[in-house]
């Protein structure tokens, strides 16, 4: 979907662009933070979309833990390398946002801090 909107030139501001969801488990954010990647990586996949939905699964599923799926989420953005950044919102308010990674095992989440 961002790759869509993206590639037809419905974000007028990229730098500026998120694409949030709210759980029970957290708020999150999206931002763009590599065009060129999620351009890429949108027209080589734009056919097969239901073969990311598959691999996507791979990561993220409603059984896991919320920690699970965070941290499963985290891998799949850095194993499809799409140019899409994750942020954690403050879950005391929408005043404060992280943007969040993984260690290198990708066995914990880190916070990247917004500067």
């Amino acid at each position: 979907m961002i790759g869509q909107l993206a590639s037809t030139g419905m974000i007028s501001t990229i730098d500026n662009f998120v694409f949030g969801v709210v759980t029970s488990g957290g708020t999150y954010l999206l931002g763009i933070t590599d065009l060129n990647a999620l351009l890429a990586y949108y027209a080589a996949n734009q056919d097969n979309l239901a073969i990311i939905e598959v691999v996507y699964k791979n990561y993220v599923d409603s059984g896991y833990s919320y920690f699970q799926n965070e941290l499963g989420l985290l891998t799949f953005l850095q194993t499809v390398n799409m140019g899409l950044t994750l942020y954690k919102g403050d879950v005391n308010g929408f005043n404060s946002w992280n943007r969040i990674g993984t260690n290198r095992n990708r066995t914990q989440i880190i916070n990247l801090n917004c500067k």
